[in-house]
């Protein structure tokens, strides 16, 4: 959406939400691991490699009853698949 330049900004400010809660779920600390490090990737090559290490580690929060219900609302194994072939 070319907001690239407030990514790290809101990234920062959302860790320090979740770090206030007391609560993180491991679905929430890998989404922002890996957009952290999208942010410093310089090739499609290396965002593609991102994306496959993203969603083997994504793979099996789908078994864990207190992580699996973002899964219901979106769709986020479909958006990184789409990510990976293009």
């Amino acid at each position: 959406m070319g907001n690239g330049i407030i990514l790290p900004s809101l990234i920062k400010s959302t860790y320090r939400y979740l770090y206030k809660r007391k609560m993180v779920y491991k679905f929430e600390n890998l989404f922002l691991e890996y957009f952290r490090l999208l942010l410093h990737s310089k090739t499609k090559q290396e965002q593609t490699i991102l994306f496959i290490q993203f969603k083997v580690r994504l793979i099996p929060l789908l078994s864990n009853n207190l992580e699996n219900d973002i899964f219901d609302d979106i769709d986020i194994i479909g958006w990184i698949n789409g990510k990976i072939k293009t």
